[in-house]
């Protein structure tokens, strides 16, 4: 499949941010550290997890932010190489793991997008995470995925930028029949 990646590249990341000061198309050229190219489709990485395939991908302030390379996630701790963006998503469940309860295959959701303990696997989770403040969790980098903050940062799970992303069922939000998908996009879930 094909998607929407961004790469970690020292000198792609000079070139771009030197030629994007005088030149903006640079973000997105040939040069840029994003890149649409073949990547492989992610699974699930385990029994409590779903994988949508895309109908839309929203792009975000922080997305825009990432391609202009304004934030750089290349000095972050909570990002993993190469990333396929897209945390804004609407989809349909393409797949469901043996242990998901209340979802299944063809179902129209949003997916809330941090990978908090929940997510990772990890059993006894950290303080935030007991008191529902996921945003704070302390283990973005630990546990059984690669490191990143959310769906879209993080090579494990994909993105909304791609065909098909990954998502834990804690994530998945249902999108009642009466909301389009034009307006499912805006929830940011």
């Amino acid at each position: 499949m094909k998607a929407l990646q961004f790469v970690e590249s020292i000198p792609r990341y000079l070139i771009t941010k030197a030629a994007g000061a005088i030149y903006r198309p640079a973000f997105w050229g040939p040069l840029a550290m994003l890149r649409y190219r073949e990547v492989p489709e992610p699974t699930l990485p385990g029994p409590h997890w779903v994988k949508v395939k895309t109908r839309y991908g929203g792009i975000c302030g922080s997305d825009v932010r990432t391609v202009l390379l304004q934030d750089s996630p290349t000095l972050s701790v909570f990002t993993s190489f190469p990333f396929t963006l897209g945390h804004e998503n609407v989809g349909v469940i393409a797949e469901v793991g043996p242990a998901v309860k209340g979802l299944k295959e063809g179902d129209r959701v949003v997916v809330e997008p941090l990978l908090p303990c929940a997510t990772r696997g990890i059993g006894e989770p950290c303080e935030f995470c007991r008191r529902g403040e996921f945003a704070l969790c302390q283990n973005f980098a630990a546990g059984q995925l690669a490191p990143g903050l959310g769906i879209g940062y993080c090579t494990t799970t994909g993105g909304s930028w791609g065909p098909y992303f990954v998502a834990h069922q804690s994530q998945v939000l249902a999108v009642p029949e009466h909301v389009s998908d034009e307006n499912a996009i805006m929830i940011d879930a």
